[in-house]
């Protein structure tokens, strides 16, 4: 039937010119789109985070996020307590305090926090002294390749 080859050639012709040109050409472009982000990594350390990627992130756990039931337990000197683990996360990593209000608020908070759990974990920029004195475990941060202002953390 000569319809039939002739619908034949224009698909196997489609075909090849998709296969010889485009794909080539597809390939060639995605390639090319990854060689600034590989010269960025080589270069500075630090692999490109796109801010769509980051709010998908967001929306992601924000969606899988739901409340936890808290029962907490009085102790008859009237302390309140909860069964579980705690974590206090402070990452304002151009903002170096060793003494002051920020400082002593930041201790303290945590310190009364960990006296409410089983235990307590403070993920911070740097050590803070008086958490050691205190007996609150924490851990220091690897800062950020490049912290100017709020847009690190």
């Amino acid at each position: 039937d000569a319809e039939r080859l002739r619908s034949f050639r224009r698909l196997w012709a489609s075909v090849v010119v998709y296969e010889r040109l485009i794909a080539p050409t597809a390939r060639g472009r995605r390639r090319l789109a990854r060689v600034r982000p590989a010269l960025r990594w080589i270069y500075r350390g630090e692999f490109p985070i796109r801010r769509y990627d980051i709010l998908a992130d967001i929306a992601r756990v924000t969606e899988r996020a739901h409340p936890v039931p808290i029962s907490p337990t009085v102790h008859p000197d009237g302390r309140v307590s909860v069964a579980g683990r705690g974590l206090y996360v402070r990452t304002d990593f151009w903002n170096r305090v060793t003494s002051g209000g920020s400082y002593g608020h930041t201790c303290y908070v945590a310190k009364e926090l960990a006296a409410t759990a089983v235990s307590l974990t403070c993920l911070l920029p740097h050590r803070y002294e008086l958490l050691d004195a205190l007996g609150v475990d924490q851990v220091v941060l690897d800062p950020p390749t490049r912290h100017e202002g709020e847009d690190s953390i």
